[in-house]
């Protein structure tokens, strides 16, 4: 059989299977509030595995201080590595981290950077941020129409939180007649 499909693709797929397997573990225990197993084993899929997701994950736990002491410094490293590897998830919350300035300095174009690789890999709630920084300047041009496209398409994603956070957005004066303006 091996020699039918070649060495090399079936060490791929047995790969594949092995992380999928690790990553599944890790989630059932992360469900049952097994955090230092889930923790074990996506730091073994992250020695291993090319996804990022691994990493994120290991990311979330620092940043929430689920099962190890809250570090959002330390959590910012596993969210570079995330978007070192083209995870959308970890590479939003890395554009989250520099927004807020959370474990990270407030950098407006840093995040506008990392939020942008995530929408541009269709994760909504970066295309939502995003959008809205557009809207107002933050960190990238002031451009209220590319700013309200960004902000539909992630709707359209249908993101839970990014219609929250849409409607307090316009609850909260939404774009104040800046569609109105053209750039120059």
């Amino acid at each position: 059989m091996l020699a039918l499909i070649g060495i090399p693709v079936a060490a791929f797929v047995l790969w594949v299977v092995a992380e999928v397997t690790v990553l599944t573990m890790a989630d059932g225990d992360y469900s049952d509030g097994d955090y230092t197993a889930a923790m074990e084993k996506w730091r073994l899929a992250s020695t291993f595995s090319f996804s990022g997701q691994a990493e994120t994950a290991i990311g979330k736990l620092y940043l929430y201080g689920e099962g190890v002491e809250k570090d959002e410094e330390e959590a910012t490293k596993w969210f570079i590595r995330a978007a070192d590897n083209y995870d959308w998830e970890g590479t939003y919350y890395l554009g989250m981290q520099y927004k807020l300035g959370v474990g990270a300095p407030l950098d407006y174009e840093k995040a506008a950077h990392y939020l942008g690789m995530a929408a541009i890999g269709g994760y909504g709630a970066a295309q939502f941020y995003l959008g809205t920084m557009s809207l107002y300047g933050q960190g990238i041009a002031e451009d209220p129409r590319r700013g309200m496209k960004l902000v539909t398409k992630a709707v359209a994603n249908g993101d839970h939180q990014v219609r929250y956070g849409l409607r307090a957005f316009f609850l909260l004066g939404g774009v104040e007649g800046r569609l109105r303006k053209r750039p120059p």
